[in-house]
């Protein structure tokens, strides 16, 4: 599995994207917690309670909100 870290605007590490099985994505933040999941078959995103986040990958965004 591929890992992506993601760091803000100074240069610190915000998060992670880690990609899975089957295209799909997963974000972290800083601290390793699990803030959603990518799907591409459903084309939807959802946070860490299973609920919809949006469609579309908009895992960058729940990382930026965990700031």
């Amino acid at each position: 599995m591929a890992r992506t870290t993601i760091r803000d605007q100074r240069g610190f590490i915000i998060g992670h994207i880690e990609d899975m099985t089957q295209g799909r994505q997963r974000a972290f933040n800083f601290a390793g917690r699990i803030l959603g999941t990518y799907d591409p078959t459903t084309g939807k995103t959802v946070d860490d309670t299973f609920r919809i986040v949006g469609t579309g990958n908009q895992l960058m965004g729940l990382i930026e909100r965990a700031k």
